[in-house]
């Protein structure tokens, strides 16, 4: 007998957190290059070329105090835009945008894949054991405490619990090799958040030249002034989104088959 799928709560926030990230990159490029960028008038005054600009200012921690008032100082580091940079200023403030929203897809496919063993361990009494973990402390400590690469044990976890996921990681619809796939959106989400986008030669580790320029539809990249950066727009975001959702929904599909859990949840499966 097929049961109901407790899996699919998990499954549903990790899609509803996917959709509403691939909706942000539409509505701001949308709202960008419609509405906010053609209604910034020229400078009313030619020799007054400013829009609107930061400058970072901090406190010494440990220092002097003017009779207990924080003294405040400059660091001299701004951010200026004016009718001159705007153009160039607002491109990268899109690029910028859309990296960020990369970086969050791969945040959310992380979180759903601990998530899911997590249930996974709560559900079966035999988990642990078919995972080769040992069950000392609650599902959610032990996954929470793997100690992995890249993210790579948890992969191992789920191959472990299915035989034909791990073959789905190299046999599949959209002819990838999905653990190299997540190991590289791993170490682009790295260089998002920690590097400004920067592509070192580590990023594609092991990836044979085909795969390079294979998974560069996804992760494209630009080399501007001897630096090489990775340069997203809508498109790829969406398509980064789209197999990522279709990677969740392949681990939510062979997890619910080991637990005799229907895995055809959406009308046209069915």
């Amino acid at each position: 007998m097929i049961l109901q799928n407790k899996l699919l709560p998990t499954l549903d926030d990790f899609l509803s957190r996917q959709a509403y990230i691939q909706g942000l990159g539409l509505h701001f490029e949308t709202y960008f290059k419609k509405y906010a960028q053609p209604n910034i008038p020229g400078p009313p005054n030619p020799q007054f070329d400013f829009i609107l600009g930061t400058n970072l200012i901090i406190s010494d921690l440990t220092g002097e105090t003017d009779n207990g008032w924080i003294i405040n100082f400059s660091t001299g580091k701004f951010y200026g835009l004016s009718h001159y940079n705007r153009k160039w200023k607002e491109d990268q403030l899109l690029i910028d945008v859309i990296s960020f929203l990369v970086a969050q897809s791969y945040e959310s496919l992380e979180t759903f894949i601990k998530n899911i063993l997590i249930k996974y361990l709560e559900l079966y009494d035999n988990g642990f054991n078919k995972c080769g973990l040992q069950q000392i402390e609650t599902p959610e400590e032990t996954i929470k405490k793997l100690k992995t690469k890249n993210n790579q044990e948890y992969i191992e976890l789920i191959s472990k619990i299915s035989g034909d996921f791990k073959t789905a990681l190299t046999v599949n619809n959209r002819n990838l090799n999905l653990i190299n796939w997540f190991e590289h959106f791993s170490s682009v989400r790295h260089a998002i958040t920690h590097r400004a986008r920067r592509c070192e030669n580590s990023d594609f580790g092991k990836l044979k030249k085909g795969e390079i320029s294979q998974f560069k539809k996804f992760f494209p990249y630009k080399t501007i002034d001897k630096t090489k950066r990775y340069y997203f727009s809508t498109s790829n975001l969406d398509y980064i989104i789209k197999v990522s959702s279709e990677f969740g929904y392949t681990i939510f599909k062979y997890i619910s088959i080991d637990l005799n859990y229907n895995w055809k949840v959406y009308e046209k499966m069915k």
